[in-house]
């Protein structure tokens, strides 16, 4: 059990501290149940509690039933026991089953997970085994939904981090560090998106998660920087001081908020900034540095102001167009 719960705690902001059974009112208590069924591995939901944060049903007592697990493995990580022991924290959490297996009792709202995605190696939550491996840790779509609920752990891959397009990678989670998504090697046209909760590809979006060439970032990570390939691609930033590297093509590069490096390198790129990046310097000392033929275009704004570096020694032609009311300020220059 303290090994399951350690799971939790150490990719989730969670805090399990055990107290003796009845010394003062837990949120979750464990139970080794003789349910006379070893059909029935586990059970969660026997009494309820509210969840006000996220408006669900969360149960707070977890039984595993002994019969079902009468075995030489016990309640080892690698078991079918420690298997079902993530399902049902799960459930006390507030996950809930993929689909609807029948079952008299359910935990939470049913979530809809379409069959060919309901398997283990997807979700703990899934009834539906897909090998004859035990799970271990928790699924992708398990600390997806967890994180989004409880935020990131700072400790997960902490430190100055790279990431791919390429499988396996399909979801993204990091607690911490100055973070890098390469995707230098790229031919296909991307489409990359720093904020928290995107959904980024290469090509097509594709109608799954799991498909070849599309990547989550999870909902409490953020990545700081980018390096693009040679397609045309769409490269956004987040609140972060990024640092965005279009590559070869002609790409659109928008930095979002924070003191960011945009390097539309080779290609006819389109660089568009809001306030707090390089028309308005704003939050901080900001370098535009453009290589190739970009035309920078004004956006919604009617005055360009507080550029401090503005970089054009690599480039072999320019066009700066802005409309006949703005005004380029590089009085700090």
């Amino acid at each position: 059990m303290r090994k399951a719960l350690a799971i939790y705690a150490k990719q989730f902001s969670l805090t399990f501290d055990e107290v003796a059974m009845g010394s003062q009112p837990a949120d979750v208590v464990f139970y080794r149940a003789n349910l006379n069924n070893k059909e029935v591995t586990g059970v969660t939901g026997l009494s309820w509690s509210g969840n006000p944060d996220y408006n669900i049903k969360t149960s707070n007592d977890v039984h595993i039933n002994v019969a079902a697990y009468n075995d030489s493995d016990g309640m080892q990580p690698g078991s079918y026991a420690f298997q079902a022991l993530l399902h049902e924290i799960g459930h006390a959490l507030g996950l809930q089953h993929p689909n609807d297996y029948g079952s008299q009792v359910t935990v939470g709202r049913l979530a809809s997970l379409p069959q060919n995605q309901d398997y283990v190696k997807n979700t703990v939550m899934s009834y539906n085994q897909d090998d004859f491996i035990a799970k271990e840790q928790l699924s992708m779509f398990d600390v997806a939904t967890l994180e989004y609920m409880y935020g990131v752990n700072p400790d997960v891959n902490q430190g100055n981090t790279i990431y791919t397009l390429t499988p396996p990678s399909h979801y993204i989670t990091d607690g911490s560090g100055i973070d890098l998504l390469d995707a230098a090697g790229q031919t296909a046209n991307l489409n990359i998106n720093l904020t928290p909760g995107s959904w980024n590809y290469a090509g097509a979006k594709s109608d799954s998660i799991l498909a070849d060439g599309q990547l989550f970032i999870g909902y409490d990570t953020l990545l700081e920087n980018i390096n693009a390939g040679s397609g045309n691609d769409t490269l956004t930033g987040n609140h972060l001081a990024n640092s965005i590297n279009g590559g070869t093509g002609n790409d659109r590069i928008a930095g979002g908020l924070g003191v960011d490096v945009l390097n539309g390198e080779a290609g006819d790129d389109v660089l568009i900034y809001d306030i707090s990046d390089y028309i308005n310097g704003g939050l901080g000392k900001d370098t535009l540095k453009i290589t190739g033929t970009d035309d920078i275009q004004p956006g919604e704004f009617s005055r360009v102001k507080n550029v401090e570096v503005l970089d054009l020694t690599d480039s072999q032609s320019q066009q700066v167009t802005l409309s006949a009311k703005d005004v380029l300020d590089m009085t700090d220059s």
